[in-house]
């Protein structure tokens, strides 16, 4: 998951007509300052010529829909996150999409691993900065005491 939020960048599906995006002066500011994060997160938002930014391009998934309601809220955590890097700024359905490509892409249980693979993924964890839970809120591992006493 943490790889996935590093990492990804999201395609692009350009809008036929630009969408204009109703904004007050401090967060226009805003986003021409941080344009990156919009563009990490498929967003194409070029300035119009009555100085307000427009939405170009929308990012684009099978399954989700995404709107000018993705870019106010990134509008807002990028506010709130002034001592936190932008760069791990992700929209609530881009978080939703890479938590469920984790999870399903995740070792399940009763799936036989060879010491190797077991090893690989002790050191993977090692580099995540929560490796105690997937996104959803389950456990990653379990102690072996408790395992125990299930059998």
């Amino acid at each position: 998951f943490e790889r996935l939020q590093k990492h990804t960048k999201l395609n692009k599906q350009p809008l036929i007509s630009p969408v204009p995006l109703e904004m007050s002066p401090v967060e226009n500011l805003m986003v021409m300052d941080n344009l990156n994060v919009f563009h990490q997160n498929g967003f194409d938002i070029r300035k119009s010529g009555t100085f307000q930014p427009c939405m170009c391009a929308i990012p684009y998934s099978k399954t989700t829909v995404f709107g000018t309601d993705d870019v106010y809220e990134m509008v807002d955590m990028i506010q709130q996150s002034q001592s936190i890097s932008n760069k791990h700024i992700r929209p609530t359905k881009v978080r939703a999409m890479f938590a469920s490509r984790a999870c399903r892409s995740s070792i399940m249980i009763g799936q036989n691993l060879e010491k190797k693979t077991m090893y690989n993924i002790l050191q993977n964890l090692t580099t995540l900065d929560a490796p105690w839970n997937c996104p959803h809120g389950r456990p990653t591992m379990r102690h072996l005491f408790v395992l125990r006493n299930n059998f």
